[in-house]
C-alpha cells in the first residue's frame, strides 16, 4: 500500500495498493505480522493525513487484483484494517476502486468487506474489470476524475511509485518532528 503523491479532481489523496504483495507480505499464520501490517496501513493513513487539504478532502483508495488469487484472502487482516477506514480514523473515504477483481473477489471478499462497512461506504466501492481496456484510463478519468497524471504506472498511468524513496523521506520527517519535540 502506496501513497501515490498526487490527487483526483476532487483534490483527494490517492492510496495504490496492489493485492498481492499487500497479502503476500508476511506470514498469515502469525497474527504479530498481521498486527504489522496493519500498523503500517495505520502509519501511511498518519501520514497522508498531516496535509490539512487530505484531512478536508480525503482520500481515494485504488486497489489492483491482477494476477491475484484466493489465497490472498485473509478475513482477519481485513477485520483489523476495515474498521479503522469507517470509524476509527479520522479517514475521509472518497472513493474505493477495485481494478481488475478476480471472480472470487465479488463471491468471498466484497461480502467480508461489505460485513464491516456502513451502507454509505459501500456505495463508494467501484468495480473495474479490465484495466488493459482502451477505455479505463479515460473511464477513470472522465467518471471519478482520476487522470493518467495521477495513476500509476501498473495501471498505465504516469506516476512511478518509489517507495523506497518515499520510505526515506518519511524518515527525514519523523527525525524532524523529534528534533523540533526535543527542543521544546
Amino acid at each position: 500500500m502506496r501513497l501515490t503523491q498526487t490527487q483526483d479532481s476532487g483534490s483527494r489523496a490517492l492510496i495504490y495498493a496492489e493485492a498481492v504483495r499487500l497479502m503476500g507480505a508476511y506470514d498469515k499464520s502469525k497474527d504479530e505480522d498481521r498486527l504489522n501490517i496493519a500498523r503500517a496501513v495505520w502509519y501511511l493513513f498518519h501520514s497522508a493525513l498531516e496535509e490539512e487539504h487530505v484531512q478536508k478532502r480525503g482520500m481515494v483508495f485504488i486497489v489492483n487484483y491482477l494476477g491475484a488469487q484466493i489465497s490472498v484472502v485473509d478475513p482477519k487482516l481485513m477485520k483489523l484494517v476495515m474498521p479503522s477506514v469507517s470509524g476509527c480514523l479520522p479517514v475521509r473515504v472518497g472513493a474505493i476502486h477495485v481494478c481488475n477483481p478476480p471472480g472470487f473477489f465479488e463471491k468471498v471478499i466484497y461480502p467480508i468487506i461489505r460485513l464491516f462497512m456502513s451502507e454509505r461506504m459501500r456505495k463508494r466501492i467501484h468495480l473495474h474489470h479490465d484495466s488493459a481496456d482502451a477505455n479505463f484510463l479515460t473511464k477513470l478519468n472522465e467518471k471519478y476524475g482520476l487522470s493518467k497524471d495521477a495513476l500509476p504506472t501498473e495501471l498505465g498511468g504516469n506516476v512511478a511509485l518509489d517507495f523506497m524513496g518515499w520510505i526515506d523521506e518519511r524518515k527525514t520527517v519523523e527525525i524532524n518532528k523529534n528534533a523540533v519535540e526535543e527542543d521544546a
